[in-house]
């Protein structure tokens, strides 16, 4: 059976792009479940919004175990925490990445992560599951094919005055 280009490079983009989904949505939840704890000081701009929920902006720096600072940004929202105005915070953060990083404080797994991982599986399991072999003509029953075209050398029925494939007038002796 011979592989259609085509189709191979259709399953190869459709389980790459499931690959590349499932990363994305995998980092977040490997950095709370897998990363190391660490404390960050930290700066934010507290705005209140309507019905008592606030949205508050984070900057956060922190040091990895090896000296090296790093920072990143979080954005909560809701009612406000009494005890969030205090400098000092827990962050998670990847040893080998240590720029991924998740602050704790407020921390919900998002949605979006959930999402990436469930569409990845999705784009992975149909990715196998696409055909890559083109179809092969279907054997005619023998017998009802006698006579070859002398100008396309296409098999044609027994009873067919004209080829099929090229159009030119079938002679036979008879």
């Amino acid at each position: 059976m011979k592989r259609s280009f085509l189709k191979t490079m259709i399953k190869t983009a459709v389980i790459t792009a499931g690959l590349l989904l499932l990363i994305a949505g995998s980092v977040n939840p490997a950095v709370f479940f897998l990363g190391h704890e660490t404390t960050a000081s930290v700066d934010y701009i507290l705005t209140e919004e309507s019905d008592g929920n606030y949205s508050t902006n984070v900057d956060y720096h922190y040091y990895t175990s090896s000296g090296k600072e790093f920072s990143g940004n979080a954005t909560l929202a809701g009612k406000q925490d009494e005890g969030f105005p205090s400098k000092l915070h827990p962050v998670k953060y990847l040893p080998l990445i240590p720029s991924c990083s998740v602050f704790l404080t407020g921390y919900t797994l998002p949605f979006r992560s959930i999402l990436f991982i469930a569409s990845g599986l999705f784009f992975v399991i149909t990715g196998i599951f696409i055909k890559t072999y083109k179809k092969e003509k279907a054997t005619p029953v023998q017998g009802e094919i006698e006579f070859i075209c002398p100008a396309c050398e296409c098999e044609i029925d027994k009873d067919s005055i004209f080829c099929n494939y090229c159009g030119q007038k079938i002679i036979t002796k008879g």
